[in-house]
């Protein structure tokens, strides 16, 4: 992790650990959506990528300060306990090299901590709008570095690493990806 992102991740956990319930899903994704892929940390084959870590952070969070499901345990909850059992299950018989129990294990954490995250996180409509207007402006930075991305061809998100510094091109034209890898 270079040291941009480092402080980054710093900043944005302690903001996790600190802002109100309210305002904890801005501070997860404030912390995530700035930083490429190709930031994080590496034990052993586990690839911890800043989003990750900040899931961590938000788990923590949770521990320390108590915070619980609104209503308890519902039916699309145990749904998604379900799905990931399932999906854990089924890593065992895909290619390891590819998408096998590892990727599995990755994307059941990833999805099941932002949805649960979220769920205690957001108790009522006004603050999942609240959210969703905070987010909105949150982009904008990216949105504004993206329509420069594809008229210099250039990404600045490439000094984090992760991304190209030239754009690729589709169909003739610049394709333009911000901090996302795709």
């Amino acid at each position: 992790m270079n040291p941009i992102a480092l402080l980054v991740f710093v900043t944005c956990g302690m903001a996790l650990l600190m802002v109100p319930r309210k305002w904890a899903p801005a501070a997860l994704l404030a912390g995530s959506i700035y930083m490429t892929l190709g930031q994080g940390i590496e034990i052993a084959t586990i690839r911890l990528p800043v989003y990750r870590l900040m899931l961590m952070v938000g788990l923590i969070r949770v521990i320390i300060k108590g915070e619980s499901l609104p209503g308890g345990f519902n039916l699309i909850d145990k749904m998604l306990v379900g799905w990931g059992c399932w999906a854990i299950f089924a890593g065992f018989f895909h290619d390891p090299e590819r998408a096998g129990i590892i990727n599995s294990c990755g994307t059941v954490f990833n999805l099941t901590m932002v949805y649960f995250l979220v769920r205690i996180w957001c108790t009522d409509l006004d603050e999942v709008r609240d959210n969703i207007i905070f987010i909105a402006f949150l982009l904008v930075p990216i949105a504004i570095e993206m329509v420069m991305e594809k008229a210099t061809g250039k990404n600045l998100f490439s000094v984090l690493g992760g991304v190209p510094e030239n754009v690729a091109m589709r169909e003739g034209k610049l394709r333009a990806q911000g901090p996302f890898l795709h």
